[in-house]
């Protein structure tokens, strides 16, 4: 028996192949750079200070320093004593006027040929309330060491204060300074160290500085005797 040829099955055609490209990755947006934020003006930091401390060294060593002064001339006749600061209020120390001390004072500058023209009467009336030319001036300043030590940190607070924006901040400081003196001058006054009755009203009392001008008067205002400070001011500014 005869065998029948099968037909051979046709070739599955092959399927083409996948694209096998990747997607692109998504590109992610730039960050923007960061900005740092402004900083913050410097302040300095505001210093403290103690005046209570100022006032009771300062009240110790003017008392040592004016008891001092009136034994190292115990027949002068003073018709002022101070306290003696610069415009800083960066130190301190004793002064005093004497009708003695003055008249020494006027001889030296009388051998002054710029003075040869002058009378004793009107140099006299020029250096009568001049605190530096007075030889009783600083005589007796090495009291003050420690009270000088707190002034010069005053004096440092008083710099780190920015007057243009602080104005009321630096005046009170000052202002605050000023009433030490006052409170040491007048509580010495009340232990009678500038004398008594009519021995007292002899002698003005005050603060004052190296140029002098009219911001003394009102502390010296404050402590006198209304016809001393009367003369103080006629004699050092002219009659008002």
């Amino acid at each position: 028996m005869a065998k029948t040829k099968t037909k051979p099955k046709p070739k599955a055609k092959a399927k083409p192949a996948k694209a096998t490209t990747k997607p692109k990755a998504k590109t992610k947006p730039k960050a923007k750079p960061k900005t740092k934020p402004k900083a913050k003006p410097k302040t300095r930091a505001k210093r403290e200070f103690d005046f209570d401390g100022l006032e009771e060294a300062m009240l110790a060593a003017a008392r040592a320093g004016f008891e001092e002064l009136r034994e190292n001339n115990p027949r002068n006749h003073f018709y002022g004593m101070a306290l003696f600061t610069s415009g800083e209020l960066s130190y301190v120390g004793t002064t005093a006027m004497s009708e003695e001390g003055l008249a020494e004072v006027v001889a030296g500058y009388r051998k002054n040929p710029r003075y040869a023209a002058k009378t004793e009467q009107e140099i006299a009336a020029k250096l009568r309330w001049s605190p530096a030319d007075s030889p009783h001036h600083d005589e007796v300043g090495d009291h003050f060491d420690d009270v000088n030590a707190l002034l010069w940190k005053l004096s440092l607070v008083l710099r780190d204060i920015d007057v243009t924006t602080e104005r009321a901040r630096f005046d009170a400081f000052v202002a605050r300074t000023h009433e030490v003196f006052f409170r040491v001058l007048h509580a010495l006054d009340e232990e009678g160290c500038f004398g008594t009755g009519q021995a007292r009203e002899e002698i003005f009392v005050s603060m004052m500085m190296g140029d002098q001008d009219r911001s003394v008067l009102a502390l010296g205002e404050r402590l006198n005797p209304r016809a001393t400070f009367e003369r103080y001011r006629d004699q050092a500014f002219g009659a008002s």
